[in-house]
Formats: structure tokens, C-alpha cells, sequence
């Protein structure tokens, strides 16, 4: 043939799509029929129609889906919706379960009834462990749910109520298997030792075949390190099992971060499973917004997180192009009556709704820091969160919280006045530059503030310091030797602060027993073997980091402890101080925080203040400054001694000194 006929009759790629595009679209003739039918999709209930003649027919009322939740959480007859009506039904009673308040509701006889029977017997102690009447209460109160939060102090045996209720959603409610996520220290110390002692079948998952291992009625241990790195596989074995498991999520506030890979394992792997647990001695730790991702796990975006708020604020800065001042603005909430979306859409509004303008070391004062929409936030704990702290499940108040301030000397305060007034002569000996001058700008502030906190904590650890033991590490010196008879703790939060304190007790006192932990030196097994070492020592000092000892390990002997450098807030040094004060603990606790006044320490125990009564409003006590100052032992005018952040006339902003008296 010619050439021009072979271009006309050849194959091409054009030819071949318009073929198989042709085949795949007749390969199943359209069957119309003349119905409307309605239909379920993702979220929504619709009408629709099977043929254009009844297209035609659908009314634009017909035509507005009607979503899911807008019936499940309102009372209406679900019958005129047909084959769909006992799904409703089913989702209406979930609902007004998981809405109801711990506060009205009352206990169950048939949980009552396990629960009165459930005994864990401690092989090493030779004992039998049964729950009381206050741990028994609020158990039955979160076994009538699927969802909940146990906010319960450190000490009040939180790790018994995840055993409890783990064994409970297997045995009754036909959960396969209850996973257990938390931190590696609080897995592998409290409840890699408390399963075998008690007798309880585990699985630890330290690899991927350690998946295939586990049975029916299993507890199965998982890290937040290894979650995230099978995160993916154990996503899929959770799938398979079709979502019948029990969640219990030990130390929930280690997800306060929704941008963390734990965070988001977390959620991938359990935000559908079928019963979820979360606990946590505190939800919060600097601001509510922290305590979204808690809640998004729990409730998954679903009709149980609806929206109720009809504003939400936002601060917003100065602009001359689009007219808007400076500070807060309350704008309508475009989710109201919605479910709260997911992750970062959901998270903003959430802190848009209740979030006061974050708490910083600097700018105390500045802005409110009153909870929005609190009467809204207050309903979510109401039927969310059990708050109970260790006095109510103990029936005792053992705890004194003490404030030890010591002033600077010359040489003390010489060091930090230089850190002031001449950071840019000390920053490269302690911060190394980013090589882009903008960033290193900005870093500046930042950096400054890491230093006079370092000098706070231990002076002599600064190059230009030439003075000779600091005020402070003298004191605890002092107070140590007032302790002579007793075991004495000792939290500092960085490790260079820790060989201050250790060179200096090693020197003055060589012959009492120092024991000192850092979470990059001892092991976790060794923590777990220092309990009894340091108890035999009779007048031991136990000298760590407060991060080293989070969770888990149990010094419940121990009366005295020394808080020498503070953390940004209480939420985390209570970690470290309840290892201490235990539901089995008999005597006072004395608890000392020790600070240099007219330092930025000042600046820091106001910021850690405020952000505690965010906390107890999380904890569903509603309180003001000044009972917290009280019960923190704050007795001295500490606004008086507060620094603050200002702009020169060059437009740099640098650290002014407040009322305080240096000397």
C-alpha cells in the first residue's frame, strides 16, 4: 500500500486508548430503573436516583445530603430512614453513653460484681493486690464507656487500672488483645516487671515476629520507639484483627506534639480501634492545646468531638495594607455543630476556641491567660477525663512543697550581669554559629536565655566565673548535711549541672554514699537495681536529671528531695517528685525548690505558676494564683523580682532588669 494509506489505516497509540477506553466503558450496559433509593456514603445519608427520569424527580431537599452525625446526636425517629434505621439507632446510643458526665452517672452491678472478685497475687512480695473502693469506682465508671481518660496522680496505681481494665475488655467485652503503648522507660520498668509478677500472659514486641506471637487475651507491649518504626506493619496487623482490640495508652502526654512521630504512629495505628484508654498522671503540660491529640485518639473526629463553641479567638498582628490592629480578635467558629476536623485544620481549632496566649519566660503579664469557652472545654472533661489526685485515693495529704531562695554574691552576680549586658562577648564560647547571620539573630534571645539559666543553676560551670563554691550549690550542701541520717534526692535537668553537683558533694562530704543517674550512663536495668542499693545505704544521695527518672521507677523510701534547677513546668517535676511519694508511702514529703532571687528563676517559677492553674482547670479544678502560690510555698513578692523583654531605640531587643535587688 502507499505510504499515505499506511498513516491512515496503522496502529497508534491514540487508536489503542480509544479502544480499551470504549471497551472498559460498555463493558457493563447501563440498567436504569425507575427508583429513588437512599444511600449511604462516608458520612452522609443521600437520595438517589437509577435512571434520569427520576433524576429529574429529585427535589433539591432530596438532593442536600443529611450527615451522619446530625442525626446520631439528636433524638429523632430514625425509622423513616429504612434499612439504615438500626445503624442510627445504634450510633444514637453510643452517643448518649459516651456523653454522659462521670459526675451523674452510677456504677454498674455487673462490672461491681468483677470487679470485687479481681485479685493480681505479687509473687515477689508474697501478697495478694486488690483495687479499693475509690479505684474500684472509677473503673466501673470508664468500663461503661469505650472512651476515656484516667487522670490520675502519679502513685495512684494507674498501671493496676490498665491491667484491670485490659482484662476486663477481653474476658467480657470480647476484646482479642489489649496493646500497651507508652514510653520505653515506663514499658520495659513497670510494665515488662509488674505483668510477670503478677502472673499475666505478655507479649514484648521488640521485633516483627514478635507480632506473630501473640494469642487471644494477650497484653502486648510496644514502645513509642518501635511503634514508629512498625508503624506501618502494626497498622496492618490491627486491621486484620478488624479493630477488636483495647487500647491502653500509658503516659498519654507524651503525644502532646501533633507534629512528632509519635504522635502520629500513635493515631495511624489506634485513632480506630475498638476500646481506647488513655492515662496520664497530667494531660497537659504547658497549654490545652496539648490536649487535642488526646482527644482526637479517643474520639477519632467523630460525632462524640463536635464543636460546640460559638467563637473562637485568634491574635493577630498589625497591618496598615489590611487594616487590622494589633492583639485578640473573636471571629464566628465556621465548625460549629461539626465534628472537630483532623490533624493540623482540627488542632488550630481547637487552640482558636480555648487556648490562652502561650505562657513564655519573658512577657508575664503581657496578656491574659483566662481559658476561652470554658463552660465548652469544661463539658469535654466532664465526660471524658476521672481526675483523682494521690490524697483523694489515699485519704492523706503527705506532700510539702518549700521554697528555698539564696541571693547572689559579687562573683555570682558579676557573671550574670555580664551574661546581660555583654551576651556578644560570651556567646561563641558556649553557642557555635549557624552560618547564616539571620538565623543567628534570631537565636540570639533564645540563647541568652539558656545561659542565664545555666548560670542560675550552677555558676561555677561558666568560663568567666572566678568566684569559688556558688550560693546555691552551697545550700544544698548545707541542707544535705542538716539530712545526715536520712536519703536525699537531688533533680537537676542537665547533665553538666549534675558533675558540678557531684564534684562539690564528693568533696566536702567523701564519705557518704553518692549515687549518681543520668539517662546517657545508667541503663534502665540498673535504675530498676539502685531502688534496693540506695535503700540500704541508710543516708545515700541519689544525684540525676529529672528526665531520668520520669515514670516508672519507685523510690517510695525516699522523704527529702532538692529541686535545684527548675523545669518550664510543674507538670514535668511532678514526674520526677512523685517517684517519691507513692499510694503505699507513710510519711511527710518534703519537697524543696531552690532559686537565686532577682534571677531569671524568678521569671521561670511565675511562668511554671501559671501554666499550673491552665493544669488544675484540667484537672477540673478551677482555681486562681493565689491558692497555687500557697500551696506552692511561694511567700515572697516574685513579680517584684521578674525580668522582661524590651526594644532599644535601634529597634533590638534586649533583657531589662526588673525591680529586683542584686545582692
Amino acid at each position: 500500500m502507499s505510504y499515505e494509506e499506511w498513516c491512515r489505516v496503522r496502529l497508534t497509540e491514540a487508536k489503542v486508548l480509544a479502544y480499551l477506553r470504549n471497551v472498559v466503558k460498555h463493558q457493563h450496559p447501563a440498567q436504569y430503573e425507575d427508583k429513588i433509593c437512599l444511600v449511604k456514603r462516608d458520612y452522609d445519608l443521600v437520595y438517589k436516583a437509577y435512571s434520569p427520569k427520576m433524576a429529574r424527580q429529585l427535589s433539591d431537599e432530596m438532593k442536600t445530603p443529611t450527615p451522619i452525625y446530625d442525626i446520631a446526636i439528636s433524638e429523632e425517629d430514625t425509622e423513616r430512614y429504612g434499612r439504615y434505621a438500626r445503624l442510627l439507632r445504634r450510633k444514637q446510643h453510643e452517643y448518649s453513653v459516651e456523653q454522659q458526665k462521670f459526675s451523674e452517672m452510677i456504677e454498674d452491678a455487673d462490672i461491681k460484681s468483677w470487679l470485687d472478685g479481681f485479685v493480681l497475687h505479687d509473687e515477689e512480695n508474697e501478697e495478694d493486690i486488690m483495687l479499693n473502693d475509690l479505684q474500684k469506682h472509677d473503673i466501673n465508671l470508664v468500663l461503661q464507656k469505650r472512651y476515656a481518660l484516667l487522670q490520675w496522680e502519679q502513685g495512684c496505681g494507674k498501671t493496676l487500672a490498665g491491667i484491670a481494665i485490659g482484662r476486663y475488655r477481653m474476658e467480657q467485652q470480647n476484646a482479642f488483645c489489649t496493646f500497651v503503648v507508652s514510653s520505653a522507660i515506663s514499658i520495659k520498668n513497670t510494665w515488662d516487671v509488674m505483668l510477670p509478677n503478677f502472673g499475666v500472659r505478655y507479649v514484648m514486641v521488640n521485633k516483627l515476629a514478635d507480632l506473630d506471637k501473640v494469642q487471644c487475651g494477650d497484653f502486648v507491649l510496644i514502645t513509642l520507639n518501635k511503634l514508629g518504626k512498625y508503624r506501618k506493619q502494626v497498622k496492618r496487623w490491627v486491621r486484620i484483627h478488624n479493630q477488636n482490640i483495647a487500647l491502653c495508652f500509658d503516659e498519654s502526654d507524651e503525644m502532646t506534639n501533633p507534629s512528632s512521630l509519635r504522635t502520629k504512629s500513635v493515631l495511624d495505628c489506634f485513632r480506630r480501634c475498638r476500646f481506647k484508654l488513655e492515662m496520664t498522671g497530667t494531660s497537659t503540660r504547658n497549654n490545652i492545646s496539648e490536649f487535642a491529640p488526646q482527644l482526637e485518639l479517643a474520639y477519632n473526629n467523630s460525632f462524640n468531638m463536635i464543636s460546640w463553641c460559638n467563637t473562637i479567638y485568634h491574635y493577630d498582628r498589625a497591618s496598615k495594607k489590611d487594616g487590622v490592629e494589633e492583639g485578640l480578635h473573636v471571629y464566628g467558629n465556621p465548625y460549629y455543630g461539626q465534628p472537630i476536623p483532623a490533624y493540623h485544620k482540627g488542632y488550630n481549632l481547637f487552640a482558636d476556641s480555648h487556648l490562652p496566649e502561650k505562657i513564655t519566660v519573658f512577657g508575664v503579664g503581657q496578656r491574659t491567660q483566662d481559658i476561652y469557652n470554658a463552660d465548652e472545654l469544661d463539658n469535654i472533661l466532664s465526660r471524658f477525663v476521672i481526675t483523682r489526685t494521690l490524697e483523694e485515693i489515699s485519704g492523706r495529704d503527705i506532700k510539702r512543697i518549700h521554697q528555698v531562695p539564696v541571693r547572689f554574691t559579687e562573683s555570682e552576680r558579676a557573671v550574670y550581669t555580664k551574661a546581660i549586658e555583654e551576651f556578644h562577648v560570651m556567646r561563641g564560647n558556649y553557642f557555635a554559629s549557624t552560618g547564616n547571620s539571620r538565623k543567628d539573630s534570631m537565636m540570639r534571645l533564645i540563647q541568652q536565655i539558656t545561659l542565664l539559666l545555666r548560670i542560675s543553676a550552677a555558676p561555677n560551670t561558666i568560663r568567666e566565673y572566678d568566684g569559688g563554691l556558688p550560693t546555691k550549690i552551697a545550700k544544698v550542701i548545707e541542707m544535705l548535711q542538716s539530712m545526715s541520717g536520712e536519703i536525699v534526692a537531688i533533680g537537676v535537668r542537665h547533665k553538666v549541672v549534675v558533675d558540678a553537683y557531684a564534684k562539690a558533694i564528693r568533696e566536702i562530704m567523701p564519705d557518704r554514699p553518692l549515687f549518681v543517674v543520668t539517662g546517657s550512663t545508667t541503663t534502665l536495668a540498673k535504675r530498676r537495681a539502685l531502688r534496693k542499693t540506695l535503700k540500704e545505704s541508710k543516708n545515700g544521695i541519689l544525684l540525676c536529671t529529672q528526665q531520668s527518672l520520669p515514670s516508672s521507677v519507685s523510690f517510695e523510701y525516699v522523704d527529702k528531695v532538692i529541686i535545684p534547677e527548675l523545669h518550664y513546668n510543674n507538670s514535668r517535676m511532678s514526674q520526677f517528685y512523685m517517684r517519691f511519694i507513692r499510694f503505699t508511702s507513710k510519711r511527710m514529703k518534703d519537697i524543696y525548690f531552690v532559686t537565686y532571687l532577682g534571677s531569671i528563676e524568678s521569671n521561670q517559677m511565675q511562668m511554671v505558676l501559671a501554666k499550673e492553674k491552665i493544669n488544675m482547670f484540667m484537672r477540673g479544678k478551677d482555681t486562681d494564683l493565689d491558692e497555687i502560690y500557697n500551696r506552692f510555698g511561694v511567700d515572697y513578692n516574685l513579680l517584684s523580682a521578674l525580668m522582661s523583654r524590651e526594644m532599644d531605640e535601634n529597634g533590638k531587643f534586649h533583657i531589662r532588669w526588673g525591680e529586683q535587688e542584686i545582692a
